[in-house]
């Protein structure tokens, strides 16, 4: 590699690795403070999604150290620990604490986020919109597999079925989000605005990356990345 391309690739990494400190100190703070200020009514609540968030920061920092490729069996250092199979493993409980985070958050919030203001447009999410949490949760959890044996088989199909299932997950949640997107909004008076504060900044959130997640993977990421990749070995096989 010349000189050049080599110094790029380690201000990647470098960079990478920083990024991904800087979250895990952050981490470390909000674990802290959340278990100082934890009240007995969310207390479980929180418990989870501590540890969650710590796994998924941990397994993150983990993965930007030892970067790999999967399909064609890269790894940026030449030791066991940075093995695609390792890291695929410890991939299963980062992703799938990504997808308990999110299942837990919509699913308080539709627990905690008051009606909808009188005369607003804001609705209250039926029984079925308040399952798809649920099914976001699946969908996830079934990508393992796929995403596993893809690992070990090289077989791209099979990579293209878990994304394809991520992307089906988060079109599963998108009209919860935007349900409860419209319920926070649907608050006009000053009080309630300051009260919603955090539930305005997290649904604006979750609506902005659904949204741009549902979107990449329908137009972009299966279309052309995935899916004619996979259909090409298939028919080279």
């Amino acid at each position: 590699m010349p000189n050049a391309e080599w110094s790029w690739a380690w201000n990647w990494w470098g960079a990478l690795v920083a990024i991904n400190v800087v979250s895990f100190l952050i981490c470390g703070v909000l674990f802290s403070r959340s278990r100082n200020s934890c009240n007995a009514e969310h207390a479980r609540y929180r418990r989870l999604m501590r540890s969650f968030g710590a796994t998924f920061i941990l397994v993150a920092l983990y993965r930007s150290v030892f970067v790999s490729n999967y399909l064609y069996q890269l790894a940026w250092f030449d030791t066991i620990a940075n093995s695609s199979l390792l890291i695929r493993f410890i991939a299963i409980f980062a992703e799938l604490s990504f997808a308990a985070l999110i299942m837990l958050a919509l699913l308080q919030l539709n627990k905690e986020l008051p009606n909808s203001a009188p005369g607003a447009q804001g609705q209250t999410p039926g029984f079925l919109l308040c399952k798809t949490p649920y099914v976001y949760f699946a969908c996830i959890f079934i990508a393992q597999f796929f995403a596993t044996t893809a690992t070990i088989t090289k077989i791209e199909v099979l990579f293209a079925i878990e994304e394809t299932l991520w992307g089906i997950a988060f079109l599963s949640i998108l009209p919860l989000v935007l349900v409860q997107l419209g319920r926070v909004y649907s608050h006009k008076d000053s009080k309630a605005r300051q009260e919603l504060k955090l539930y305005r900044v997290f649904t604006l959130m979750m609506a902005v990356f659904t949204v741009g997640y549902c979107g990449y993977s329908l137009f972009y990421h299966l279309p052309i990345e995935y899916w004619p990749s996979a259909i090409a070995q298939l028919q080279m096989d």
